[in-house]
């Protein structure tokens, strides 16, 4: 996988710490087969000036990883690239680590097809399948893809569909992040 764009957003701060090193190829804040993610949690952590991050997620088993942007390029304007799913059997790949939970965001600057984004439902199949939706972490990436799609167009697709039960759906959007970083918020 290529590198990202530096971004503002608090998603993005790996990347822009680590501009110079994702120039190399590969962008450490996003997973790939060859491991390299972003730790959330204290441990490891890329080390630009010796150009090296955790090659995975299995040397760190007490480090949690977030695999951000579903871990595949995407783009900032549009159109969505001819293959713009090529990556997912690496990303798929990762689910075997239990460590490691993926962020669903900017799932519809990947889609070929005019809102509602109808193509994007049968590879996000396979990535709650192999995921579980108690890993999947859902955003709509909006700050940083706002040039593709709009907020309610990031967001309506995924409150709307007929490919998610209720159930799926709170999951996706609000309950894997609670149980990721271990929040709740306090009652009244």
């Amino acid at each position: 996988m290529k590198a990202g764009r530096s971004g503002r957003s608090g998603g993005c701060r790996c990347r822009r710490r680590l501009e110079e090193y994702a120039g190399r190829g590969r962008n450490p804040c996003h997973a790939d087969e060859g491991g390299e993610a972003r730790a959330e949690r204290p441990g490891p952590r890329p080390d630009p000036a010796r150009g090296r991050s955790p090659r995975s997620s299995g040397e760190h088993p007490d480090t949690r990883f977030i695999i951000d942007h579903l871990g595949i390029l995407q783009p900032r304007v549009p159109p969505a690239p001819p293959q713009p799913w090529a990556e997912l059997p690496k990303v798929l790949q990762l689910a075997r680590r239990a460590n490691a939970v993926i962020k669903v965001s900017g799932a519809c600057t990947l889609s070929r097809e005019p809102y509602p984004f109808p193509d994007i439902w049968d590879p996000l199949a396979r990535v709650f399948d192999a995921w579980g939706f108690d890993r999947c972490l859902w955003g709509t990436d909006w700050t940083r893809a706002f040039a593709v799609v709009n907020y309610e167009q990031a967001v309506v697709p995924f409150l709307k569909t007929d490919r998610l039960s209720d159930t799926e759906r709170a999951m996706l959007m609000g309950g894997a992040c609670a149980k990721a970083y271990r929040w709740s918020p306090k009652k009244g």
